[in-house]
């Protein structure tokens, strides 16, 4: 699980355990970086869990962020996977990297 952050539910982020590490598994969650590593088109399933009940309306905003010297610049797509039409059928945005499956999600730009 990653850090909690400040919330008054308590929110809290877990990756599956059972993810291998090896260069085959689709994703990899390392715990001692505070980090997960996604193979491009491939899913990666997150839990969020809560300590009390959120308001129905309640949403989750998630974003990537580049470490240290970089943390202010967007994290985008490489301009090959940005022009492969394949890549970009699901509906969000081309620009972005972060996905989700929900049909609830909506992407922002």
């Amino acid at each position: 699980a990653l850090p909690e952050q400040q919330s008054p539910y308590e929110m809290e982020l877990q990756f599956n355990e059972e993810c291998s590490s090896t260069k085959a598994a689709n994703w990899t969650y390392s715990s001692s970086l505070q980090q997960v590593f996604v193979n491009m088109g491939h899913v990666c399933p997150i839990t969020i869990r809560t300590a009390k009940p959120v308001p129905e309306t309640s949403l989750v905003r998630m974003y990537l962020k580049y470490q240290k010297d970089r943390d202010k610049d967007p994290v985008s797509r490489c301009p090959t996977h940005l022009a492969d039409p394949e890549a970009n059928s699901d509906g969000a945005p081309p620009e972005h990297v972060l996905r989700s499956n929900n049909p609830n999600a909506q992407h922002h730009t």
